[in-house]
Parts: structure tokens; C-alpha cells; sequence
């Protein structure tokens, strides 16, 4: 019985710390801390932004997709980036959003952006049913243990 009560407890143990990385894994990774700077420049886009005119590397390339190099201008100087929208924009001239005190921060559609960093955070965030079993198996493996041993 105590061999049976040990291994109970050994084993509700890991199943906790395996829990507890998994739960952690999920709040507070690199790709969050990416994905809430990107909402914050966003909205700062969307409130402070200015425009400016942008146009692809490759002008006669249809049709335009997610990956396609284009360059913008603010105040004379050339700024380059990649389109990372699925639905890039179809015209040879589109506009840029960008902030006027670092125009390095820029989205052709930041409300799209803004929507779809939000909408990923909220999926990162989401912890699977497999660790909510894993909690519950580990709870009831310590009660278990607890009243095999006031039994004792």
C-alpha cells in the first residue's frame, strides 16, 4: 500500500509541474510579447497615423499577394517592407499608414492587423482541455493519496 501511495503521489506531482510549464508556455511566451507590441503600435496607428503613398517593387506583377516587397515615402526618404496581409492591395499605388515620429512603424490596413493580432493573442491564451484533465487527474491523485494516508 505504500509503494501504491508514493507512486500516487510521485505521479500527481509531475502531472502538476507538467501543467503548470504547459499553462506558462501559453501566457507568457516571446510570440505574445510580439503580438501585444504589434496591437499597441496599431492603435497608435490608427489614432496618430499619417499616410503615405506605397508602391510595389515589382509594379507589373500580378496579381499582388502576401510576401510582395513594397517601398513608401515620408518626407523624401524610401522606407521598404513586405506585405503581410493576405489580401494585399491589387493598385500599383496604395496607401501606407505610418507614425510620423518613426515611420518605420507602418501597416497598409492597421484595423485588419489590429483585429487579426488580437484574434491570435486570444487563441495563444486558450489552454488546452488536455491540461484541465492533467489538473483534474493531479487534484484527485493528491486526494487520493491524502485519504489512503489518514487512513494509515
Amino acid at each position: 500500500m505504500s509503494k501504491l501511495f508514493v507512486a500516487t503521489g510521485v505521479l500527481s506531482l509531475l502531472l502538476l509541474i507538467t501543467l503548470s510549464v504547459d499553462v506558462g508556455r501559453h501566457y507568457y511566451s516571446a510570440e505574445n510579447d510580439h503580438l501585444l507590441t504589434n496591437i499597441d503600435q496599431m492603435q497608435r496607428l490608427i489614432i496618430f497615423g499619417s499616410t503615405a503613398v506605397g508602391m510595389y517593387d515589382n509594379e507589373n506583377a500580378t496579381p499582388h499577394k502576401k510576401g510582395d516587397k513594397y517601398n513608401y515615402y515620408v518626407s523624401g526618404k524610401a522606407y521598404k517592407s513586405t506585405v503581410e496581409l493576405e489580401d494585399a492591395p491589387q493598385y500599383s499605388k496604395f496607401d501606407v499608414d505610418y507614425l510620423p515620429d518613426n515611420p518605420k512603424v507602418h501597416s497598409i490596413n492597421p484595423a485588419i492587423q489590429l483585429a487579426a493580432s488580437r484574434q491570435q493573442l486570444m487563441d495563444n491564451e486558450k489552454v488546452p482541455a488536455a491540461s484541465w484533465i492533467l489538473l483534474l487527474l493531479s487534484f484527485g491523485g493528491l486526494i487520493y493519496s491524502a485519504i489512503r494516508l489518514k487512513k494509515r
